[in-house]
């Protein structure tokens, strides 16, 4: 089920310290993005899980069609009023799901085999899950870290918003069982689900709702349902500024928004003599005008020097995906 995208290649070339991209992109807020066609829910490619539960009937790409609720109302979805007409596109909501990573540390769009679902209504989170978790779990203490600066997050009662549902089933190593231990079988309302929420009149405050669900390895109570406020990869562009005598390492600067997350150095890719920056950043991010930051950058591997000519890949939101990362389309 993990997705293994194709590189994509920009045929702007950087020799020189000269970055010359065909397609130009500013690093403020990315709306939109190229999707291949994805599975629909209800179907799925690759070997995936295919998705089940009230999402496959209530979403289907425009307005829900019928309510659903999880963990006992933790979540609420109904469909809209007649006056509703979210100025935000279903393309906004897909894009920005699948560039966003889930408290697991896991993109959404390594879900995407076993079908998206996709609609908006009005929507209820339980106030007891704010404040949500900000990002994947962890601490970087790695000195060319920067952590992205989340905003605060808001409350949703009946807010008109997109909501992007996700089947999210984690493989995880259990421990050696006893003789004779039994492991029981979830219940029959356990869909595996990640929803992503994003106001749909915004653009912004996006979560991520995690639907509890029995422990994956048999032991304890169950694993509640959570909320976090997600990050999305960015590529962002970026110029060369200099090499350095070793050959291996050298100079660049990126254009970031204030808000955003990064580490440096970067790494030159290793199927391609191309590189792609990217920054962790907060869901419609509005904090301000881009700005350029010094990095460094290393050659793919140790034993390696950096290219004489170093492509730059594509700037926007980073979804993981190409069509042939689904390798059955959906007619």
């Amino acid at each position: 089920m993990l997705l293994m995208p194709a590189p994509l290649v920009l045929s702007g070339l950087v020799s020189l310290g000269v970055v010359v991209p065909t397609r130009a992109a500013a690093a403020g807020p990315a709306r939109s993005c190229a999707l291949p066609a994805l599975p629909r829910p209800g179907t799925s490619t690759n070997g995936a899980p295919t998705m089940t539960g009230p999402a496959v009937g209530a979403l289907t790409g425009h307005a829900i069609k019928a309510a659903f609720s999880l963990d006992h109302n933790d979540l609420v979805v109904t469909p809209p009023g007649r006056g509703d007409r979210p100025p935000v596109s279903a393309n906004y909501a897909e894009c920005n799901a699948l560039a966003s990573q889930n408290a697991d540390n896991s993109q959404l769009s390594s879900f995407a085999d076993s079908g998206v679902a996709v609609g908006y209504g009005r929507v209820t989170v339980a106030t007891k899950l704010f404040p949500p978790a900000q990002g994947p779990p962890g601490i970087n203490t790695s000195p060319g870290f920067v952590a992205p600066k989340m905003p605060p997050s808001q409350p949703y009662e009946r807010r008109l918003a997109w909501v992007v549902v996700f089947r999210a089933q984690i493989v995880m190593a259990c421990p050696l069982e006893r003789v004779g231990t039994t492991i029981p079988a979830p219940p029959p309302t356990d869909y595996d689900y990640n929803v992503f929420l994003v106001d749909a009149t915004t653009g912004r405050d996006a979560l991520i709702y995690q639907e509890s669900e029995a422990n994956p390895c048999g032991f304890g109570s169950r694993l509640p349902a959570s909320l976090d406020e997600p990050q999305e990869l960015v590529s962002v562009p970026w110029t060369l500024l200099s090499r350095n005598p070793d050959g291996y390492s050298g100079t660049i600067s990126a254009s970031v928004l204030p808000c955003d997350g990064y580490e440096s150095p970067v790494l030159i890719d290793r199927a391609s003599p191309t590189l792609r920056v990217l920054v962790d950043r907060p869901v419609g991010a509005d904090c301000g005008a881009p700005e350029h930051v010094t990095m460094g950058v290393d050659a793919a591997v140790v034993t390696a020097e950096l290219p004489s000519t170093i492509g730059h890949d594509p700037v926007g939101l980073d979804t993981g995906l190409t069509q042939s990362s689904l390798s059955s389309p959906p007619p």
